[in-house]
């Protein structure tokens, strides 16, 4: 079985953009970056400790997905599903990246 087997969402992602505003000024505003990226986005059980952040209390989301133009504070959209990318981990096969690890934050709406 292939990694890709287990991608099981794809998303589209939006990427943090300085864009011109009306008063003469810029403004920062998320903007399309992927139309399609094809990822498993997935809650982990159990306590979770992130590098330089400590234990994790309440709602993780991860996702392991292709190794395309990702980066943090880039936007997940999985229909209306919104996500944060908070850290990005490259996984390696032998001396090439397989694929990304990122940890998630879910944007909630009130």
């Amino acid at each position: 079985m292939a990694l890709a087997d287990l991608y099981t969402h794809d998303v589209s992602t939006k990427r943090i953009s300085n864009v011109a505003d009306n008063y003469g000024g810029n403004t920062s505003t998320y903007v399309a970056n992927l139309t399609s990226y094809e990822c498993r986005i997935y809650s982990p059980t159990g306590e979770m400790t992130i590098e330089d952040i400590g234990k994790i209390t309440g709602t993780v989301f991860k996702a392991i997905g292709e190794n395309l133009d990702v980066l943090e504070e880039d936007k997940l959209i999985d229909g209306t599903d919104e996500y944060i990318v908070k850290r990005i981990y490259k996984v390696y096969d032998k001396d090439s990246v397989q694929h990304l690890e990122l940890i998630l934050d879910k944007i909630k709406w009130n």
